[in-house]
Order: structure tokens, then sequence, then C-alpha cells
């Protein structure tokens, strides 16, 4: 998973949901 770092906050939380099988998640600055 990418995210911009505007989004940050959603992608902490789909990387603390291990539903989503994510393993990392990488901000794009």
């Amino acid at each position: 998973h990418r995210f911009p770092l505007t989004e940050i906050e959603e992608a902490f939380k789909i990387a603390a949901d291990k539903i989503t099988g994510s393993i990392k998640v990488l901000i794009n600055q």
C-alpha cells in the first residue's frame, strides 16, 4: 500500500488492521 503524506492517518489505520493483510505501508512525501 502506498499513501501520500496527507493520508498518513488512514495509512496507519490500514497498517494496524491485520485483516487487510498489509505487511508494510509506504508513505510518499
